[in-house]
């Protein structure tokens, strides 16, 4: 099998899988406003909704990181897509109550947070010296392209009404989510994985040092904080 196949293969499945990830999230995340809003919640709880999906990424960014240096980056992924389909079953059959919502909200975020740093850690492991940049560029232009398509499922899956149908909305999600558990069991591990358990002791400081990836770091901490404080 020609390497170049593999190698586009490798990434458009890997590009595929951040579009979906984000996909879910900006579906999920509106919708879960909304069916606050069909459940008359209390002005406070709308705040708490909106934090209880930032939880995760404040507590478990560091942890989650380490979990994917031991354990691989497709293992991660897997576990991220998961807890994603977990928060979608959790909003189609919880979401009735306050307590439900923000349950699905924590599973939401944590999965949300297991994809991401999954991604990011395959794309700096699998990408040659010197192009970082150009690599978490495309990365970050199919996260983009999901967060634009997620609120334009909302209109497909829920309706033209003021307030979509946001059951039918969980219930779409739910199969979208499934699809990116597919996904992330057809990711490939990245070669580095095996050399950074080799060398773990030393690993940062050698993974600094190369060329670009500083940069593509801070960009992508960047994009991880918008994604976390963008408007739900």
């Amino acid at each position: 099998m020609p390497e170049p196949w593999h190698r586009r293969r490798r990434t458009t499945i890997l590009f595929a899988h951040s579009t979906g990830t984000q996909m879910i999230t900006f579906v999920l995340r509106p919708t879960m406003s909304y069916r606050a809003l069909e459940l008359d919640v209390p002005a406070a709880w709308l705040g708490i909704l909106g934090a209880s999906f930032a939880i995760a990424p404040l507590l478990l960014a560091l942890p989650a990181g380490h979990i994917t240096d031991r354990y691989g980056e497709r293992r991660m992924a897997l576990a991220g897509a998961s807890l994603l389909t977990a928060s979608s079953v959790a909003f189609l059959t919880l979401g009735h109550s306050i307590a439900g919502l923000v349950l699905a909200g924590v599973l939401l975020g944590t999965g949300h947070l297991g994809c991401v740093v999954a991604q990011q850690a395959l794309v700096a492991n699998s990408t040659a010296r010197g192009r970082y940049d150009s690599a978490f560029g495309r990365y970050t232009f199919a996260a983009s392209l999901g967060q634009a398509l997620g609120p334009l499922l909302i209109v497909a899956f829920g309706g033209g009404q003021a307030i979509p149908d946001t059951g039918r909305i969980f219930l779409w999600t739910c199969a979208l989510a499934i699809v990116l558990v597919v996904l992330s069991t057809l990711l490939a591990a990245s070669p580095r994985t095996a050399a950074q358990h080799d060398g773990l002791d030393d690993g940062l400081r050698s993974l600094l040092r190369l060329p670009g990836l500083t940069r593509a770091l801070i960009t992508s901490c960047v994009v991880l904080a918008a994604q976390a404080h963008a408007p739900g």
